[in-house]
């Protein structure tokens, strides 16, 4: 499955889309971060928001960045990029509320690769 197809199984169940952003309220945001993993995907970031009739209102403590900083094998990075997403989601959610809403960035294997030449070139 490629992200494009990924993010169009949820879009219906959105909170809200903005552009190609699509916001999902806690339950739906857990089931995309497991379709994420069964698709062979990893989280790379989540941004928490608040969303009321006028605007969306990201919360600055409710930011998460899973970006690599250093080499793992893509199954241990996704894995842990995924345990980690849900961790943070059920944190999120408990301290900000259930209405509390989640947009990702999401990374695939070869985009994974592509990161990894660009920390080998910095060091």
């Amino acid at each position: 499955m490629e992200k494009g197809q990924l993010y169009g199984v949820f879009i219906e169940r959105a909170a809200v889309q903005l552009g190609i952003e699509i916001f999902l309220r806690y339950d739906e945001a857990r089931q995309f971060v497991s379709a994420c993993q069964n698709a062979g995907m990893a989280i790379l970031g989540i941004d928490g928001v608040r969303i009321d009739s006028r605007q969306v209102m990201p919360y600055i403590d409710a930011i998460a960045d899973y970006s690599p900083t250093r080499v793992l094998e893509w199954d241990e990075y996704r894995d842990r990029c995924n345990r980690l997403a849900l961790e943070f989601l059920r944190q999120a959610a408990a301290e900000k509320g259930a209405d509390t809403c989640f947009c990702f960035e999401v990374l695939d294997h070869a985009e994974y690769v592509d990161c990894l030449k660009k920390i080998a070139v910095a060091r």
